[in-house]
């Protein structure tokens, strides 16, 4: 009887332990706190805090970037260790508002913001360059912005990507570039100069800038922004340009005739989310897929929504994370199923609150399935994110939910140049590699990790074409890297 009894009870303290574990939206505990924010500056609430973002870098270290306090000073980008300990060898010299970061293969961070400058250089500009360690690269040549926009004093870059060839397109409101006119949209070779093979000509229509850019897989560019034409010509409401900068003609896309100011998420697969941040009726139209060929996705199906989208985050498996603020009552944070429909296993329950602007800022995945979430909520679940410390009461903006740990990982802020010709791709048991024939027979080699760092396949380039079978591997993003030839991305998945 007793070890019945005793069996009864296990089973019982088992069965807590797997429901909470089961339980992803469940904060992480374990998560050391490093990253602060007062509730108030001057009786205001700190709006820079509301811009800041995370990114989860190969290896799980995370790099907390916008503008920030931690308890001793204020910050543009800091680096925490995968715990949530800050990262000391870490030292950026920035300040000002940091609106996005890019991971480049070399370990460099290419950044993006406004009023960006350093204590040793303060009158850098609104794109910068750094070295693994945070300080400034300066072989990135400055770049200079000014604007004639109503309205904008003092210029910024809103939205950046790379293509394929390592050129850098930024979108913002600015209407000059090195004091010659670019109007919202400007490409940088790698080194950061002009780019002068791109001519938009006139660019877009309005004066209120761009608020983003996507560069497609099949090397088109994606236009978010109020824009209703191109360079004189009549575009839908999402602007597609072909790679020499003028408006792809081929494509109309009207959908909507108001509030054009769309923001873009790449998913693994090649698709394309396509939202608007604010909602101000319920719709899904503000919230949309793009198929490859970006036609409308007709089989994507999201709920009616209302609500401030503040981010998208795609994972492997096509599930969608969306942060923001009350997204259909969710108090911050929901997720959508591959095909739309919402996803009830992530529930946050009475989520975020208490403070005057409640809201989730940004979510990121860790390669373990782990949520980074940035907020401005002073409570989670009920449980508060408040600290004293020297008579003052801060916030405790970056936390960890549990996640899952099945959860794969896609982020297409780590940038990866597609140099290697990789088929089929996304592929379920194998794919191959084209090589070339430079490298036969000199011991050079094929080195594939995962988006954690860990090396899954090393061998010597034996062939100009090689086979590689990925039957044992877990699905997934890899990074294929030839000695000598390039860098790619294979996606494996779907068995």
């Amino acid at each position: 009887m007793k070890k019945i009894i005793h069996s009864s009870i296990l089973t019982f303290f088992l069965s807590i332990y797997f429901i909470s574990a089961q339980d992803p939206a469940a904060r992480d505990l374990s998560f050391e706190m490093g990253i602060v924010g007062p509730i108030a500056f001057q009786g205001a609430p700190i709006q820079s805090r509301l811009l800041t973002r995370t990114l989860v870098l190969p290896g799980d270290k995370i790099l907390v970037y916008g503008s920030f306090s931690t308890f001793s000073s204020v910050q543009s980008i800091a680096r925490l260790y995968p715990d949530g300990n800050i990262d000391p060898t870490f030292i950026c010299p920035l300040y000002g508002i940091v609106r996005k970061i890019m991971h480049l293969p070399d370990g460099k961070l290419l950044v993006g913001g406004g009023f960006m400058g350093s204590f040793s250089n303060p009158g850098l500009e609104d794109i910068v360059r750094l070295h693994p360690d945070g300080q400034l690269d300066t072989t990135f040549q400055q770049v200079s912005f000014t604007s004639d926009y109503p309205e904008v004093i003092n210029p910024f870059v809103t939205d950046f990507d790379v293509d394929a060839e390592g050129r850098i397109l930024l979108a913002g409101n600015f209407s000059s570039v090195n004091g010659e006119s670019h109007r919202s949209l400007v490409r940088l070779m790698p080194d950061g100069s002009i780019d002068y093979t791109f001519d938009i000509g006139s660019g877009p229509s309005h004066e209120w800038g761009l608020t983003a850019v996507l560069v497609h897989s099949d090397g088109r560019i994606l236009i978010g922004g109020h824009t209703t034409s191109w360079n004189g010509i009549d575009v839908g409401t999402t602007t597609v340009l072909l790679s020499n900068g003028s408006a792809d003609t081929t494509f109309s896309y009207n959908d909507w005739i108001y509030n054009r100011e769309w923001v873009f998420a790449k998913q693994p697969d090649g698709k394309v989310i396509r939202y608007r941040a604010q909602y101000n009726a319920q719709s899904n139209f503000y919230f949309s897929r793009l198929n490859v060929d970006l036609s409308q996705d007709t089989l994507f199906d999201p709920p009616s929504m209302e609500g401030l989208i503040n981010s998208v985050t795609v994972q492997s498996d096509g599930k969608i994370l969306i942060s923001g603020v009350s997204i259909n009552n969710t108090l911050g944070l929901l997720r959508l199923l591959p095909n739309g429909n919402l996803d009830t296993s992530l529930d946050v329950g009475e989520g975020f609150g208490e403070l005057d602007y409640i809201r989730v800022i940004s979510a990121s995945l860790q390669s373990t399935g782990k949520i980074i979430v940035t907020h401005d909520a002073s409570s989670y679940r009920g449980e508060s994110l408040m600290v004293e410390e020297n008579g003052s009461m801060w916030i405790d903006f970056v936390i960890r939910l549990d996640g899952e740990p099945s959860a794969p990982v896609f982020n297409d802020n780590v940038y990866f140049p597609d140099q290697l010709n990789i088929w089929p791709n996304p592929t379920e048991y194998a794919f191959f590699v084209e090589t070339g024939t430079d490298y036969l027979g000199n011991n050079s080699f094929i080195s594939i990790s995962d988006m954690q760092g860990r090396e899954v396949f090393r061998d010597y380039i034996i062939q100009s074409t090689q086979r590689i079978e990925t039957t044992a591997w877990p699905s997934g993003i890899y990074i294929v890297y030839v000695e000598g030839v390039g860098v790619g991305k294979v996606v494996v998945g779907g068995r």
